[in-house]
């Protein structure tokens, strides 16, 4: 989610990678994506968006399935994968991956509390891994590092939470504010009506409702089965309206669709 681009500047355009990836299979996930956007100039494009876990796949059934996909930040392929796109395309790249755990004390830290108390920060919290999104800057170097707060049912077997939401800038002035969720980020509580378009718009309402034109949300979903597990692509991009309850709908991609699609977001 961005801030409105500012009155007199350029377009900010944003690329949607929405794809299905094969759970496991980190190397096949990341030549299809490098596959996807070749086609890409350097200088085309200011914000890639990849899904969600994008290269491992997500669904893991239990602690143990996962543990050999968590990456480490010195040796991530998911890092080092948003890395080398981000630095031949010139542009910052957002994706998830799953990360490892932190200690109590980080987590404190983290979230920016006390975490002086030495009886605590030895012991892992629970979970084995975290859902993380990471944010790339053109030079290929991590700027911004998000956790999932609110679990689904599928991240519940493995996943520690995060602690909460922030927001950061970049010297990008066409990209604003930004502030990362992920999948459940959006709704605390169980989805009693179906995780599509229609649902993301309804979820949003206090900022459709705000009389601003400021905001501007991202979403980008993968599609494809996985696990029993049907993913609704769609992914799309949504502006709010000063003078009106509801967004304006730059673009949906189709569920089953998969492609690169770039959109041009103006002020």
């Amino acid at each position: 989610m961005t801030d409105s681009v500012p009155e007199g500047s350029r377009p900010l355009r944003v690329g949607l990678v929405q794809f299905d990836p094969k759970v496991e299979h980190v190397e096949y996930n990341i030549r299809r994506v490098e596959e996807r956007v070749a086609s890409l100039e350097p200088g085309t494009v200011d914000l890639l968006c990849l899904p969600e876990m994008a290269f491992t796949g997500y669904v893991f059934p239990t602690a143990e399935s996962i543990l050999p996909f968590v990456e480490d930040p010195d040796k991530s392929p998911s890092r080092n994968a948003c890395a080398e796109i981000a630095q031949r395309l010139k542009c910052y790249v957002v994706a998830g991956y799953p990360a490892p755990t932190l200690t109590p004390q980080e987590s404190k830290e983290q979230a920016g509390e006390d975490a002086s108390d030495p009886a605590r920060g030895t012991k892992k919290s629970e979970g084995v891994a975290r859902n993380n999104a990471i944010v790339v800057d053109p030079n290929g170097q991590i700027i911004h590092e998000y956790t999932k707060t609110n679990m689904f049912e599928s991240d519940l077997p493995w996943a520690q939470p995060g602690s909460g939401f922030t927001s950061f800038t970049t010297p990008l002035e066409a990209l604003g504010t930004v502030s990362l969720a992920i999948c459940m980020d959006l709704n605390p509580h169980p989805p009693n009506v179906w995780t599509s378009v229609s649902y993301w718009i309804a979820r949003l309402r206090p900022l459709w409702h705000s009389g601003s034109d400021k905001y501007t949300v991202i979403i980008c979903n993968r599609t494809g089965t996985e696990r029993g597990s049907k993913f609704a692509g769609s992914s799309t991009v949504l502006r709010s309206q000063a003078d009106k309850q509801l967004p304006k709908i730059l673009t949906v991609m189709g569920r089953e669709e998969e492609a690169v699609r770039v959109v041009d977001i103006t002020g």
